[in-house]
């Protein structure tokens, strides 16, 4: 705990300025504390500090090697013959450090090879130390027990070493002509996009146009057609109107007609029965000479 609240954050930069002017016994005493609390999971910094490159070229400088392995090596790198003896905590950090390590290089881990790094013999043991890594920020991920794999969602990184700059500035590189790449492509899709929708409105609004024309014609034709019949049944009206008054005389007419063809055949029987009688008396009467 004492060390815990020693290294509060800003726990890095606190360590910077404390260590600032000590050096031998008193600059291992730090590193000890810096290297088993739970606050400080970066070291690059640290072994930036002058006074701590300084411990390279005396008996302190397997606490140099140490913190070399704690800012970019894992448990595996860990050598007792080499390096210092590490206090629980401290080993228990550089587990939690070993996990991150295999999280930034794989999304998926079986618990086989967490075993092997972590030097754990159990799957509570190991189920521990992955719990210790989630709390305290370094991942996100998820225990599949019945497929016995650990799941990595994210990870923080691991400090970087001088000579793997290039490679990163390499990657990076190549991630940017990638971004560049996607991103002229999407630009093409966006003028793609445009161009088609301005056909389709065009198109839209060539279609509305027609739609209009085309009910203004119906309509005009529909204006015409009651338009010719309102003119025939006017036209029937007149004619109808015009035979009512011709009637009538054609009834008079017609009467007379009758009248005068009833008088001829009167007159017809008429000569018909007095040419009769003329020929009766002329056999009646024969002549004597």
């Amino acid at each position: 705990m004492a060390a815990e609240s020693e290294f509060s954050i800003p726990a890095l930069e606190r360590f910077r300025l404390m260590s600032k002017n000590h050096k031998g016994e008193a600059l291992v005493a730090m590193i000890k504390q810096a290297l088993a609390s739970s606050q400080i999971f970066v070291f690059g910094e640290i072994l930036t500090l002058q006074n701590v490159m300084d411990l390279q070229t005396t008996q302190h400088a397997p606490f140099y090697k140490l913190l070399t392995v704690f800012a970019y090596g894992k448990l595996s790198d860990y050598d007792a013959n080499v390096h210092p003896v590490l206090e629980p905590a401290a080993l228990r950090k550089l587990q939690c450090l070993t996990i991150v390590s295999l999280a930034n290089e794989s999304k998926s881990i079986g618990y086989d090879l967490l075993f092997e790094e972590l030097k754990v013999s159990n799957v509570r043991e190991l189920e521990d130390l992955i719990i210790d890594a989630i709390y305290n920020g370094l991942i996100k991920a998820k225990m599949d027990q019945k497929a016995r794999v650990l799941q990595i969602q994210t990870a923080v990184s691991r400090d970087i070493r001088e000579e793997d700059m290039s490679e990163m500035i390499r990657v990076l590189r190549k991630w940017s002509a990638n971004c560049q790449s996607v991103l002229a492509s999407v630009e093409n899709q966006v003028e793609i996009t445009k161009t088609n929708l301005e056909d389709l409105y065009q198109h839209r609004v060539k279609v509305e146009s027609e739609v209009m024309n085309t009910r203004q014609a119906i309509l005009q034709d529909e204006q015409q057609k009651i338009s010719s019949e309102r003119a025939a049944a006017v036209a029937s009206s007149s004619l109808a109107a015009t035979d009512s008054t011709a009637h009538p005389r054609a009834k008079q007419q017609t009467a007379a007609d009758a009248a005068s063809s009833v008088d001829r055949k009167k007159a017809t029987k008429a000569k018909s029965a007095a040419g009769k009688g003329s020929s009766v008396a002329s056999l009646k009467s024969p002549k004597f000479n």
